[in-house]
């Protein structure tokens, strides 16, 4: 039987239901909220039972290694020890350098057995400004105002000879001027009795380089080293005396004109006859030997125009004959 103020059968059912749900909530959030500790059938070892779940129940603090490696180990390193090049060779002054030369070129005539060459200051003075020429044109070359007629009858000589060269040390270009068929021939050439030199230290650090050789007229050649005087030869043994012979017939006199003795003459000097020659230092090896001769370049300018006249009258006179025989 059912009332409406619950205190009937289905009042009653209702309550009890309400209450066994309430307890079965209860009992579920006390087993969740309560740990307990997992058998070995249950959870594996070192986790814990929450309800139905197993937590890993690891309280240690993870500890981190860090392992240092050690450091590499690299090979030494050798440094090069720094080399100071040597300092370059103060350059001598022009005046220096003249003189400096002039006395290896009486080194090398004195080892031939040449005399030294006397030092000119007017031939001096002529090859300084053509070293300054050179040394403006940044080249070298022979100067023909040395070589021509002026200058001769200015100087008074009967023979010259000319050097040119640039370098830059005065010892290396006087050993490239004897390593020169051409050059080292005027160096030593028997006939110079002075020289004069002219030295110019250009802007890129060469010298340009003038010798001029001369003989004055009328000087003597420069007096050679006596020679050794050859040994004497061995006596020879003396004869033994042989058996006397029979006497022989007087022998008549006769009178012979005595032989006449030959004396060699000294060998002509030929003027200005010397070659001039050139030296470059950039070129090693490669000199050039020019010959200049003032005399001869006269010659060849006469020669050429008596040919040169001779044409001229060979071509009017073949012009006017026909002429003459026209009808």
């Amino acid at each position: 039987m059912e009332t409406n103020d619950g205190t009937g059968i289905v009042g009653v059912a209702r309550k009890l239901s309400a209450t066994m749900v309430a307890a079965v909530s209860l009992a579920a959030v006390g087993a969740l909220a309560t740990p307990q500790r997992a058998d070995a059938a249950q959870c594996p070892p070192g986790t814990v039972q929450l309800g139905i779940l197993c937590l890993r129940n690891d309280t240690s603090s993870a500890t981190t290694t860090t392992t240092t490696a050690p450091p590499a180990t690299l090979p030494p390193v050798t440094v090069p020890p720094v080399v100071t090049p040597p300092a370059p060779a103060p350059a001598v002054s022009a005046t220096e350098g003249a003189r400096r030369l002039l006395d290896l070129v009486n080194g090398e005539r004195a080892k031939t057995g040449l005399g030294p060459l006397a030092w000119r200051d007017d031939v001096a003075a002529i090859a300084l400004a053509h070293s300054e020429r050179m040394a403006q044109a940044g080249d070298i070359f022979h100067s023909d105002s040395f070589f021509g007629a002026t200058v001769k009858n200015l100087l008074n000589v009967v023979a010259r000879g000319e050097n040119v060269a640039y370098n830059g040390n005065i010892d290396n270009a006087h050993a490239r001027l004897m390593a020169s068929t051409g050059h080292r021939a005027n160096i030593l050439d028997g006939r110079f009795s002075a020289v004069g030199i002219g030295v110019v230290l250009a802007a890129d650090g060469r010298y340009f380089i003038t010798q001029d050789f001369i003989q004055a007229a009328g000087a003597p050649r420069p007096a050679a080293a006596p020679k050794a005087a050859p040994k004497a030869a061995p006596k020879a043994p003396a004869p033994k005396p042989a058996a006397k012979p029979a006497p022989a017939p007087a022998p008549v006199p006769t009178t012979s004109a005595p032989a006449p003795t030959t004396t060699a003459a000294p060998a002509p000097i030929v003027p200005d006859d010397a070659a001039t020659l050139s030296l470059a230092s950039a070129a090693p090896e490669v000199l050039t030997a020019v010959p200049a001769s003032a005399s001869s370049r006269v010659n060849l300018a006469v020669v050429a125009a008596g040919v040169l006249l001779l044409l001229g009258i060979t071509s009017l006179a073949l012009w006017l004959i026909p002429r003459q025989f026209r009808p």
